[in-house]
């Protein structure tokens, strides 16, 4: 599953932060809230293969780690171990488990559940007051959640004596809905089935790669459904229009480069003292990026220079495109001197080769949403500046 990954991650560093918070509830248990079932639930339907929820055989005999015996846990439990864990005294407080082996739940849990484990049971006797987050290969729910449950599982199942107070937050493979959410299920699998004699209140929002008949007696609110193999095909088109993306990105710039070197610019010649001139580089970026539509504003009041005004805002848009294109001309040039008298080759080739390397890179970096930005802004801003500095008379740029 895809996006498996992603929320092992969300859980892992949620439970990291919440490790460090002691949140000890005092409430009494709400045992009169525990719904009571007479009937013994079945544990798989018949259209999936019983052995995916099996336990595995390396932990079946293995040893438990329980809880010491004597009254109710008043405080937090631990446990990191490759034993089995079993908690069968009630706990008034919160729970982490981090176990190689199978966690089990068999009480009362007054505070929040962490647990990273192959196997996860919460049982017909479990109560949990606040939210479960968990990541396994197999979970399976048969007792009470009064708040929310986050969960990555490969295998899921809702028992028929399940009840969650909150919403449900689900990635697995194969999710089995057979008992009651009070309020909304968010899903996103390969394989789900919700049998008739599951409940959920409000919405169900599920994705997966087939659509499948629910009855509409079991959901209250509305069924969304979001077909799985959609991301994929976008996932692709994304990658194709990156591409073409940067291919265009790395012509232009080359393109540029050689206008630069044939019309002999003063501009492609920056690099020479690039370092030295980097704050004013700065300076008369920002400066060009505001006093520039200003001076357009001004021209378009006066009726008299309207055209210039259009003509100016045009220079000044075209320029806001190429502007990283030269702050990357002039950064590739500085790397091709620096390296020249170290590798035998062209030194217009290797200045090329370097504005295709920093182009490719500036793309990549623009994937990053708050990175990509920032890095941008530098570039247009030095790109801009560049551009300035190099139309001033050579007394001023001789200037320190």
């Amino acid at each position: 599953m895809k996006n498996i990954s992603k929320k092992f991650l969300i859980i892992f560093i949620t439970f990291l932060l919440i490790l460090n918070i002691n949140l000890i509830s005092n409430a009494e248990p709400k045992s009169s809230d525990v719904p009571k079932f007479d009937e013994e639930p079945t544990f798989l339907d018949e259209d999936l293969d019983p052995d995916e929820y099996e336990e595995d055989e390396n932990y079946a005999n293995s040893d438990d780690e329980d809880i010491p015996n004597g009254p109710e846990v008043e405080n937090n439990f631990f446990s990191i171990t490759s034993n089995d864990v079993t908690i069968n005294q009630n706990v008034f407080g919160d729970v982490f488990i981090c176990t190689s082996g199978t966690a089990k739940i068999d009480c009362l849990i007054a505070g929040n559940v962490f647990i990273f484990a192959r196997n996860i049971e919460i049982t017909e006797n479990a109560q949990i007051d606040t939210a479960l987050f968990s990541c396994s290969n197999n979970l399976n729910i048969l007792g009470t959640i009064y708040g929310n449950v986050y969960s990555a599982a490969n295998n899921f199942k809702l028992g028929e004596t399940a009840y969650i107070n909150y919403d449900l937050n689900l990635t697995s493979d194969n999710s089995i809905i057979n008992g009651e959410i009070n309020r909304n299920a968010n899903i996103s699998c390969d394989k789900i089935q919700i049998s008739e004699n599951a409940h959920i209140e409000k919405d169900l929002n599920y994705t997966s790669k087939q659509k499948v008949n629910i009855d509409h007696s079991v959901v209250g609110g509305n069924i969304n459904f979001i077909d799985s193999t959609a991301f994929e095909d976008n996932t692709t088109n994304n990658m194709i229009e990156w591409l073409y993306s940067a291919i265009s990105y790395v012509i232009l710039a080359i393109v540029l480069f050689i206008i630069f070197k044939f019309i002999n610019s003063k501009l492609i010649n920056e690099y020479t003292e690039f370092t030295h001139n980097l704050a004013k580089y700065f300076l008369y970026g920002l400066l060009g990026l505001i006093v520039t539509p200003f001076v357009c504003f001004v021209l378009l009041m006066l009726n008299v220079t309207i055209n210039l005004a259009f003509i100016l805002f045009a220079i000044y848009l075209g320029f806001m495109f190429v502007a990283s294109c030269i702050t990357i001309i002039v950064l590739s040039k500085l790397f091709a001197e620096k390296l020249k008298e170290k590798i035998t080759i062209n030194n217009t080739l290797l200045t090329i080769l370097f504005i295709t390397l920093l182009s490719i890179i500036y793309k990549l970096s623009k994937l990053i949403p708050v990175l990509g930005t920032i890095i941008t802004l530098i570039l247009v801003l030095l790109g801009f500046g560049i551009f300035i500095k190099s139309l001033l008379p050579e007394k001023h740029q001789d200037e320190k």
